[in-house]
Order: C-alpha cells, then structure tokens, then sequence
C-alpha cells in the first residue's frame, strides 16, 4: 500500500508449483524489490517479465529497471520520460526472444530475420521469396522512421531529464510532508518519478471526491493510479480466463483513496506551488 507495487508477503504465498511467470510492474517510477523478489523465485522454473513502462531511468541497487527479466517493456508515449508521441520498446538479452519480437512486430514476416535465425533456421536466400514469407502471427507495431528519430535525440536527454525529475520530486516530499492525511509512494531504489501519489490515509476526514475538487479548483490536473484495482473492470474481464489468489484490500484501498499528479523533466516550482494551495484548501 506505501510502495504501490508487490505486496512481497502475498506474492510468495501466491507462488505454486504450477507458476511459470511472474510480471513485475514498476510503478509510477519505482522500482520492485528485485532483491527479494529473485529469493522469492530462486530454485523454481520462473520466468521474470518486467512492466517498466512509467519507470525508464529507475534503478535498483545500481541497476536499470527493465533489465532484470527475461524481458523489460518500456513506453515513449507523449507524457512519459522520454516521448517518440506513440509507442515504446521491449529489450531483452536473449537473442531467441529478439528474433521472435522482430517477426511480431512487422505482420509475422520473415524479411526483418538474420539469414540464420532462431524463427525459421535459415531463409531461402531468395529476396524475392523472402520478402512474403510469414512465419508467425504478427501485428504491425513498427516505429515510424519520425518517431525512431526523435527517440534516439531524446534518449541522450535522458539523464538530464531523471535528474530533474528527482529535484522534482524532492521538493514534493517537502510539500507532501506537510499534510498528515496524504500518504505518498515510498521509494524502493532510485525511483525515476514518473508521476507523485497521493493516497488518503485513515487520519483524513473527507473524501477522495474532495481532494479532487479542491486539484481541479486550482487548475492542478489529476489522474487514477493508473487503473487502480484492475478487478473492477468487470466487462473486459469476461475475456480472460483468470484466478484471484486473496482479497486484495491494498488494491481497493489505493482505489478507492488514491490519485497522482504529473511530474515533468523541467522546473516544476509554480505547479507545486499550486498543489500546495490545493491541499492548504482542505
């Protein structure tokens, strides 16, 4: 509930002999606690998958968020650390898993593979041939040649962008700490701030709905910690089929008690300074 990201207690419990996956979320810019989680799966045929999607830049005991499994998934759109408009990357050092990534994303062809390839073997040698040949499902979730170019220019702004974003997110502990009532995310690691959380704890006397007036009566946009408690989405959930391992009372209380605002990679001392009066309301 602090860290917004695994209760570590209930994923070990939730681990069976029948688990072949764990998807690690790093949330709002804050790392997991790989450390723990890696004992939690030593000596068992799991595979680690990370969602570090709003955590570019993280790192945890010195190393990067989204290089810890099998595969790291990261996003570029428009309001993220770095931004190409749309769409994002996966990374992986296992050259079978590249290779399949590289069919998927352009319609299940073969043109994109290395000659000797870990999808097909080898290909015909044939342009022509090769250039129709599909191997797998696909999609076309290829880049734009734009958006590649603005994503390599952004990626040496990176640094410079996570340090802000950290002298940031200094100042809003400072606010933050001002007001009992909020809880904020702990940091596990480096976070890289994606955004600053606001969770309502037992000591606030009003609403959710009242915290948000008061934002919105300041010009201070907001949004859900991402989807909050996923298991409300009651309509989509008709297409998986899907367990619930416990009742999960973190999930609905940061549901029902919690939002965030923005961070940005530039000063952001006037909207903090707005956020502050906002909350001085309540």
């Amino acid at each position: 509930r602090h860290t917004l990201n695994y209760d570590l207690g209930k994923l070990k419990d939730a681990i069976s002999d029948s688990t072949r996956a764990l998807l690690a979320v790093n949330l709002l810019g804050n790392s997991c606690d790989y450390k723990q989680i890696k004992e939690i799966v030593a000596n068992k045929d799991i595979v680690l998958l990370e969602d570090n999607c709003e955590s570019m830049g993280a790192k945890f005991q010195d190393q990067y968020t989204g290089t810890f499994g099998l595969l790291g998934t990261f996003s570029s759109f428009f309001s993220h650390h770095i931004a190409t408009m749309e769409g994002g990357c996966v990374i992986t050092d296992d050259e079978e898993i590249y290779h399949i990534l590289l069919c998927l994303r352009a319609h299940g062809w073969t043109r994109d593979l290395p000659d000797t390839n870990h999808v097909t073997g080898r290909k015909t040698g044939n342009a022509f041939d090769d250039s129709f040949s599909f191997a797998l499902p696909g999609y076309n979730v290829r880049p734009l040649e734009m958006s590649g170019a603005i994503g390599k220019e952004q990626l040496l702004k990176l640094p410079s962008f996570v340090a802000q974003r950290r002298l940031n997110a200094n100042k809003f502990k400072d606010l933050i700490g001002e007001f009992e009532f909020i809880d904020s995310q702990e940091e596990i690691g480096e976070s890289s701030w994606f955004g600053f959380s606001l969770v309502l704890n037992e000591s606030s006397d009003f609403t959710r709905e009242s915290l948000i007036d008061a934002l919105a009566q300041n010009g201070v946009e907001c949004r859900p910690i991402v989807t909050g408690n996923f298991l409300k989405n009651a309509q989509v959930l008709e297409y998986f089929d899907y367990e619930v391992f416990s009742d999960p009372i973190n999930a609905d209380y940061i549901d029902r008690n919690g939002l965030f605002v923005g961070n940005h990679h530039c000063s952001i001392d006037d909207e903090l300074e707005c956020l502050h009066k906002a909350l001085s309301y309540l």
